[in-house]
């Protein structure tokens, strides 16, 4: 797989490095979600319009993976996972709650505006974390303590 282009946020050398030098050919795809906006009210920036939203069911929230977490103005804070038997839809809901609007839980340092998914095959949940300390240790977000 070649990781889909993320726009204008960062992640998507580190994720097609991660395929090309750790995956075999025959695995099943990883699958990169859209950018989700949990602040649609907010403006954005003008070269950037995400087409999901808050009203939007998280992208593969059935799957385990990773997720990254932004700033609004797209530098990346956060890289979590969701593994094993659980599914990226619930920790995300662990993060921001649910229902008609966000509310994000205090634990942030910095106010998180877009998520983004990477589903992993559902028969490969222990792949969520390598990826994870992969972009982690790459990409060094700001929030993120482990691999740092």
């Amino acid at each position: 797989m070649h990781a889909e282009s993320f726009g204008p946020f960062i992640g998507n050398d580190a994720l097609s490095e991660y395929i090309s030098r750790y995956r075999r050919s025959e695995l099943p795809l990883l699958r990169v979600g859209e950018p989700l906006d949990l602040y649609p009210s907010r403006p954005a920036s003008a070269s950037f319009s995400p087409r999901l939203t808050w009203a939007n069911p998280w992208p593969f929230a059935d799957y385990p993976g990773v997720y990254l977490l932004y700033r609004e103005d797209f530098e990346l804070l956060y890289i979590g996972k969701s593994s094993m038997r659980r599914c990226l839809g619930k920790r995300l809901y662990q993060h921001f709650g649910g229902g008609a609007a966000c509310a994000p839980a205090e634990e942030w340092l910095q106010p998180v505006r877009f998520v983004i998914n990477v589903a992993v095959p559902r028969e490969l949940p222990f792949e969520a974390p390598a990826i994870e300390e992969f972009l982690i240790r790459k990409l060094q977000p700001k929030i993120n303590g482990t691999g740092r």
